[in-house]
C-alpha cells in the first residue's frame, strides 16, 4: 500500500512539474517586478518566483480565474466573507490585511487581483516568514507551511509535501538557469 501511495504522489509530482513548465511564461513576464520586490523586501528572487509560479499553476483554469474576478468585482462582500485567496499569489484577504492594515478588506480584495500588488504582498509575506523560520530545522518546509496554512507548526500533509517538493525542485532545478545568479539562502 505504501508503494502505491508513493507512486501516486510521484505521478502527481510529475504532472505538476509538467504544468509548471507549460505555464511558467506568465510568471516569467513578471521577472523584473519580482526582482524589484525581492530586493525591496530582502528575499531571494527565486523563492518569490517559485511561490508565485506554484500558486499561479494551482489557481485553476480560465473559468476559475473568471469566477474569481467576477466575485471580487461585483460581489466583493461575499469574497471578503469567504476570505477568498485571490490573485497570482493566491493570498487570502485576511492574510493580506495583516501586512497592510491601512487598506480595508473590500479594497484589499480588489487590489489583490492586480498582479503587481499581489507580487508585492507575496514578497512582504515571504520576508516575514523568512524572519520567523530563520533558525528552523527545515526553513523551506516551514515557509511552505506558513504560506499555505498560516502556521509553521502545521502537520505535513500531501498538499504541503507536494508544494514543498515543487518549490524545492524549482529552486534547485534548471527551470531558472540563467535567470538569476542567486543561491538559495533563507
Amino acid at each position: 500500500m505504501k508503494r502505491k501511495i508513493r507512486n501516486w504522489n510521484e505521478n502527481k509530482f510529475q504532472y505538476y512539474k509538467y504544468k509548471v513548465r507549460l505555464r511558467k511564461t506568465f510568471i516569467d513576464d513578471k521577472l523584473s517586478y519580482i526582482i524589484e520586490c525581492s530586493n525591496l523586501h530582502e528575499i531571494n528572487p527565486k523563492l518569490l518566483y517559485g511561490v508565485l509560479l506554484i500558486e499561479y499553476v494551482n489557481r485553476g483554469n480560465w473559468r476559475t480565474r473568471t469566477i474569481e474576478s467576477v466575485l471580487v468585482k461585483y460581489f466583493i462582500h461575499t469574497a471578503v466573507k469567504l476570505d477568498m485567496s485571490i490573485g497570482i499569489g493566491q493570498i487570502r484577504i485576511s492574510t493580506a490585511k495583516q501586512f497592510l492594515t491601512d487598506v480595508d478588506s473590500p479594497n484589499m480584495g480588489r487590489k489583490l487581483l492586480e498582479d503587481k500588488f499581489s507580487i508585492e504582498v507575496c514578497a512582504r509575506i515571504l520576508s516575514h516568514y523568512i524572519h520567523i523560520t530563520r533558525h528552523a530545522e527545515n526553513p523551506l518546509l516551514d515557509i511552505v507551511k506558513f504560506y499555505t496554512t498560516g502556521k509553521n507548526l502545521s502537520e505535513s500533509n500531501a498538499s504541503i509535501e507536494l508544494y514543498y517538493s515543487l518549490l524545492k525542485w524549482i529552486l534547485e532545478g534548471t527551470i531558472l538557469k540563467g535567470v538569476y545568479g542567486y543561491e538559495l539562502q533563507l
